[in-house]
């Protein structure tokens, strides 16, 4: 099987109906998704090739096919599934397996992860509901980068405003002191089988906003009861037909409590990519892994640290 890798970041901006007509346009809608486009170079494989909307003007790794190309490959891999990827790469005949879309949603939803575990003094909020003081606010699909906004922020009303218009809930946590932010990868095949691949230390802001990965020999606190609770909620997506990588954000906050989820992400992460450069590239090494957003640059300014 030969693979064309598309990094398509804008995967949470999809789920929530903000990417509409093709590939490209959705790539443009911001500095963010125009780089990471080109992650797949960081973690592909010799042989393998990349789907972007341009060609870097110097040699990369792998080879980088544009989207009016028809690149020499049998499979469409992607970042988090898509209905636009899925309809690209029908029109260039390139095998693209994805589960169905409502499944996709409902899994990567946070009022899915929220109801199996909701963060005490946590709720749903619905127009017309009061916003607490101090607390943090969460679009149903925002990243860990974007869709956290405090409480009291000026732009908190319009923010939920927002989501609201679009028929979604917005989740109100309280603020916690975090000790330890961590990550779970799995795997789930076709066939249901679920593979564990491993742990990352998440390094994020105090508003939980993700900063970079750290894949380490020394397991983080709480990992075997995490792994117990959410072994539980990976059978039931494996039921539901989804296949594909799986991440879980976890956390230990306060007096050493153990928060096991904090979201899920059916999808690659950079967790998962800390860990497969550990494994392939540094061996017995913690690596830690970060992106660098930079302006006027087209390939993403990505830190590895040995």
């Amino acid at each position: 099987m030969s693979i064309l890798h598309f990094c398509n970041v804008f995967f949470e901006w999809e789920l929530a109906g903000l990417c509409t007509g093709t590939l490209e346009e959705a790539v443009e809608q911001h500095l963010v998704f125009r780089q990471l486009q080109y992650l797949p170079l960081t973690y592909g494989h010799s042989g393998e090739g990349v789907l972007a909307s341009q060609k870097p003007d110097i040699p990369t790794s792998l080879p980088v096919y544009t989207f009016d190309e028809a690149p020499p490959f049998t499979h469409l891999e992607t970042w988090g599934y898509s209905l636009l990827a899925k309809e690209w790469a029908e029109k260039k005949g390139l095998q693209y397996a994805m589960p169905p879309w409502d499944i996709v949603k409902m899994v990567n939803s946070k009022t899915y992860s929220f109801s199996k575990s909701p963060l005490p003094g946590a709720r749903l909020i619905f127009r017309g509901d009061p916003i607490e003081k101090g607390t943090i606010l969460k679009s149903c699909f925002g990243t860990a980068g974007r869709g956290l906004i405090a409480a009291e922020s000026e732009k908190a009303k319009a923010f939920c405003e927002e989501e609201w218009s679009r028929n979604l809930p917005v989740i109100s946590e309280p603020f916690v002191d975090r000790i330890c932010d961590f990550s779970t990868q799995w795997l789930i095949s076709r066939g249901g089988e679920i593979a564990y691949i491993g742990s990352t230390i998440c390094k994020t802001t105090k508003m939980g906003m993700h900063k970079s990965n750290i894949a380490q020999k020394k397991p983080p606190s709480f990992l075997d009861e995490h792994k117990v609770f959410v072994t539980e909620v990976l059978e039931e997506i494996a039921l539901m037909g989804y296949f594909g990588p799986v991440g879980f954000d976890a956390m230990v906050y306060g007096d050493h409590k153990l928060q096991p989820i904090v979201e899920i992400n059916a999808r690659k992460t950079m967790g998962l990519i800390a860990l497969v450069l550990q494994r392939e590239k540094y061996p017995g090494n913690d690596v830690e892994f970060a992106y660098l957003p930079a302006k006027d640059q087209l390939l993403p300014n990505i830190k590895i640290t040995i």
